[in-house]
């Protein structure tokens, strides 16, 4: 079988189109990691974590994603006056000072009695901790929030939330971890994002 000039050149366009298409899909997806690209590369973490990349390239860059951090840090920097302060902690609502974990611990259980009278709460503690990734004080805090959850996890429920001021890399990793929160991966992902940026 001859193949003639008008055949290999429809080929040929059809090979290079192809090979066009690869590149552009290459480079949307080296665009989002360079769009995303801070001091501590966000999509290593997300590597070291086994988490889905492709996924998580689009969560990063997702609208869903960008307004839960902007919901999450309007809400935080509302509830303190209107000064970001990190980290801010709330308890059932009410600005809670910062402790050591003994006198939280026995903080939380004094609200846990009071709270008690209703049996239809499953938590009667909720406590909200506002963030900046690149907070050195939320940094040395994240010991405190394990230990709640771990040691207090029968009565209170802990929720971490995004408050991105400091930096504009704070934005950056806000919108990371939320990510790995869509692949169940928050705790891991927080704790070597807040390694990888402060040390150990």
């Amino acid at each position: 079988m001859k193949i003639t000039f008008s055949q290999l050149a429809i080929i040929g366009t059809i090979v290079i189109g192809f090979g066009v298409l690869l590149l552009l899909i290459a480079s949307k997806n080296s665009n989002i990691e360079a769009k995303y690209r801070e001091v501590v590369n966000v999509f290593d973490i997300a590597r070291n974590q086994g988490l889905d990349i492709e996924k998580f390239k689009t969560d990063i860059d997702s609208e869903e994603i960008h307004n839960r951090v902007a919901s999450q840090a309007a809400d935080g920097t509302e509830r303190l006056g209107g000064a970001a302060s990190t980290p801010a902690v709330f308890v059932n609502s009410e600005l809670y000072n910062l402790r050591e974990f003994a006198q939280i611990k026995a903080d939380l259980e004094v609200v846990k009695a009071e709270a008690a009278t209703d049996d239809s709460v499953k938590f009667p503690v909720y406590m909200e901790v506002f963030i900046d990734y690149n907070c050195p004080h939320c940094f040395e805090f994240e010991s405190v929030v394990e230990q709640i959850q771990t040691e207090l996890a029968d009565y209170a429920d802990v929720d971490v939330k995004q408050l991105p001021f400091l930096r504009a890399s704070s934005t950056t990793y806000a919108y990371a971890v939320e990510s790995a929160r869509e692949q169940g991966k928050f705790e891991a992902y927080s704790k070597e994002l807040f390694t990888a940026i402060h040390g150990e």
